[in-house]
């Protein structure tokens, strides 16, 4: 998750509208995949780590959803 969020923060800022966001997006996209792969291997941890990382993607989100996040 921590390697999703310099994707995610790039998708964002660029609004992900553009093809150029195309390759961050799909990678925050394998970052997330690959950290579920690697928490399948303790299931009882599953739904605590998907509840940590929808926080952790939606805190990401918010300010470029609200318009609180400074342009570059």
């Amino acid at each position: 998750m921590l390697a999703c969020d310099g994707a995610l923060e790039r998708v964002l800022r660029a609004g992900a509208t553009t093809r150029d966001a195309a390759g961050d997006l799909l990678a925050a996209d394998a970052f997330v995949t690959w950290a579920f792969e690697a928490a399948a291997d303790e299931p009882e941890l599953i739904s605590s780590r998907a509840d940590d990382a929808m926080r952790r993607i939606s805190a990401r989100a918010v300010p470029f959803i609200a318009g609180e996040a400074a342009t570059p």
